[in-house]
């Protein structure tokens, strides 16, 4: 019955790990999301293989072949597992050495399926020295990266965040301690009392994990519906701010020519109580068309003003600085640390490729501003119009 559990278990935590891979391909919402499906897929390789694999196995040739696949898929999951968690916590300094440690990672998973780290000798598994020089203090540096890249950013993170790294931190440490019970039980150190000690380890940190991921996920999303209300709104904002736009320019057409009619009309009323004799009836009259052209042109200034007042009303001041500094930290967090800021306009970008020249067009596009970049020399410089009220 247990032996059912625990295959349903992985079952499931695969496709867990498949759905998590497709949605980051499909959405883009988060790497990190494609490399802990990956890194729980191979997990679950390596759960497969303690018990589908294992014990149907007949011979100690087939027993040495499974546990040598086991630990080249060991191997190749320590880079994927350590590459999501930096992805996680945005910790760059492994990110520029992971392609690097895939590459290593795979060349020692070959090396696993030749026979190098992993023997028989008189009907019983054995490893080898190459085994206790090369793959043991790999795992020993696995385990204090990941511990210390969780245990780093604690201090430093939201309390959504927080909570993230504190169940990842519970799962690592029951995947570790039950993965070196088995590696302790293989070289002899302490009885095999059950099948795999490493297979409870995974299933706790499947579940966990999956479970904690998908909270993320949950958040991501509440997050980019929040982003789409704001987009939202500000767009029937821009909407409003257009059409006062047009109100404020018809405005100054018609105050102008309104100025223009009321000038002929206050000029000929003037002139005609200066030069003709007239009533005292018609002095009042002439004193009253004088007097209803000041009013309208008063009115008609009053609604020019109105109206500025109104576009003016609907413009809020951008620092481009933190605008920028924003925008890196959102869409490009694997990078931040390639970024030099210098005062309020000049941006600088080392060693990013096509990264830099993806931000150096975006900049470019943004309205109000004018941004040179030198392509060779990664350089950028913002030079933001003023702004006028």
């Amino acid at each position: 019955m247990a032996n059912i559990l625990l295959q349903v278990l992985c079952s499931f935590l695969f496709a867990v790990g498949l759905l998590f891979i497709l949605l980051e391909l499909r959405t883009r919402f988060d790497r990190s999301f494609r490399f802990f499906g990956i890194s729980l897929i191979m997990l679950c390789a390596m759960t497969s293989i303690d018990i589908w694999a294992m014990p149907g196995a007949d011979n100690i040739q087939e027993k040495v072949y499974w546990q040598r696949t086991y630990h080249a898929i060991a191997c190749v999951f320590i880079p994927f597992s350590l590459w999501y968690l930096c992805l996680l916590t945005n910790f760059s300094t492994y990110l520029k050495i992971m392609p690097m440690l895939v590459a290593f990672s795979a060349l020692i998973a070959g090396t696993f399926m030749t026979g190098a780290m992993i023997g028989e000798a008189n009907g019983n598994l054995v490893t080898t020295f190459a085994y206790n020089l090369v793959f043991l203090p790999i795992l020993a540096w696995y385990i204090v990266s990941a511990l210390y890249v969780i245990i780093r950013r604690l201090g430093s993170r939201s309390p959504m965040e927080k909570r993230i790294l504190k169940f990842h931190l519970v799962g690592f440490g029951i995947l570790f301690c039950t993965g070196l019970l088995d590696l302790f039980a293989l070289v002899g150190l302490i009885g095999q009392y059950v099948a795999s000690y490493t297979v409870i380890g995974v299933m706790a940190f499947g579940i966990i994990a999956s479970l904690i991921f998908a909270e993320h996920f949950i958040a991501l999303l509440a997050e980019k519906q929040s982003t789409f209300g704001k987009l939202e709104s500000a767009y029937k904002d821009l909407e409003r701010v257009n059409a006062l736009k047009q109100l404020g320019e018809s405005t100054a057409i018609i105050n102008h020519e309104i100025k223009n009619y009321m000038f002929m009309i206050s000029g000929n009323a003037q002139i005609l109580e200066e030069m003709e004799t007239l009533s005292e009836k018609g002095h009042t009259i002439v004193k009253n068309i004088i007097t209803s052209v000041d009013r309208l042109s008063a009115f008609s200034h009053d609604i020019l003003n109105l109206s500025r007042t109104q576009i003016i009303k609907e413009k809020h001041p951008v620092n481009l600085s933190e605008l920028m500094k924003s925008v890196i930290d959102r869409h490009y967090p694997s990078v931040v640390h390639s970024f030099t800021l210098h005062g309020r306009r000049k941006l600088h970008l080392r060693g990013l490729g096509q990264t830099g020249a993806g931000i150096r067009e975006s900049f470019q596009k943004f309205p109000g501003s004018r941004c040179q970049g030198n392509p060779g020399k990664n350089h950028l410089q913002s030079k933001p119009h003023s702004t006028k009220r």
